[in-house]
């Protein structure tokens, strides 16, 4: 017997606690108060992946060597089983099943960790909806968006890395993978972030609200650093496109910080 289903949602809205440098505590009373329950869980097929996938990812923290290693071999062994079976979206979200393998084979040490659960996210993807076209970048681009919202944020940067060296059903889809690398990477104040903002710019497969959005955090970091001939080349280029989008409140927008650039006044607002 596992958990039942107000137990499941107390896991679900615990999520974040098991993120980098959060405190975890409130999940580990949870389970020391529910242990047999939790490692139940972990083998029930009918689990929500996404309860699954937290409960595996705390073991480290509540149970110990060798039996961790045996409540693992276990889990694989349920995953291996349920590959060939019909996904039920209510519980098996692709992108959790593949977190799921992720958090299992890297506690195993598995060199091959990545790239085995992005394949089994994609194999869901497909069973659920067989016409979808969905491609290996599409599957970790998944998993990188459900770990940034639940906080393991540990994962992010290695999956978004892994989607664009991946094929996409949709060229466009990389594109929107490029320019949220870039969006990080300006949070992050990486030093290469405006090197990186002029190849997504360059990039032949952003769709136009995308491109105008690289347009417009490419401008600013270049007006940040003085560089003027650059920022007003690229935000004659985002007004250009947004006049064509037919989008008023960006052409707006981009006029604003056209007149401020050349009227010295710099940036108006970080780049975002």
């Amino acid at each position: 017997m596992g958990l039942d289903e107000n137990q499941r949602q107390t896991v679900v809205d615990l999520l974040h606690v098991l993120g980098p440098e959060q405190d975890a505590g409130p999940l580990m009373s949870f389970f020391h108060s529910h242990k047999d329950e939790c490692i139940a869980e972990l083998t029930v097929p009918e689990s929500p992946d996404v309860v699954r996938a937290a409960l595996i990812r705390l073991l480290p923290a509540v149970v110990e060597e060798p039996e961790r290693a045996e409540l693992l071999g276990q889990v694989k062994t349920l995953l291996q089983t349920l590959e060939g079976e019909a996904v039920n979206p209510m519980l098996r979200h692709p992108a959790w099943l593949g977190l799921c393998w992720l958090e299992t084979l890297s506690q195993l040490d598995d060199p091959r960790a990545e790239q085995q659960s992005v394949e089994s996210a994609l194999q869901a993807f497909h069973r659920i909806a067989p016409t979808e076209e969905v491609a290996e970048g599409e599957a970790a681009w998944a998993m990188a968006e459900v770990a940034e919202e639940a906080g393991w944020t540990d994962w992010v940067d290695s999956l978004m890395g892994m989607a664009v060296q991946a094929p996409f059903a949709s060229e466009e889809n990389l594109g929107k993978v490029r320019l949220i690398q870039l969006l990080r990477m300006i949070e992050a104040e990486h030093p290469d972030a405006l090197e990186a903002a002029g190849e997504v710019i360059d990039m032949d497969v952003l769709d136009t609200p995308s491109r105008i959005h690289a347009l417009w955090v490419g401008a600013l970091l270049a007006a940040q650093i003085q560089d003027v001939e650059r920022a007003l080349e690229w935000l004659q280029q985002a007004e250009a496109l947004a006049i064509e989008l037919g989008d008023g409140e960006i052409v707006d927008k981009v006029r604003q910080m056209i007149a401020a650039i050349r009227g010295g006044g710099g940036p108006a607002a970080q780049a975002k």
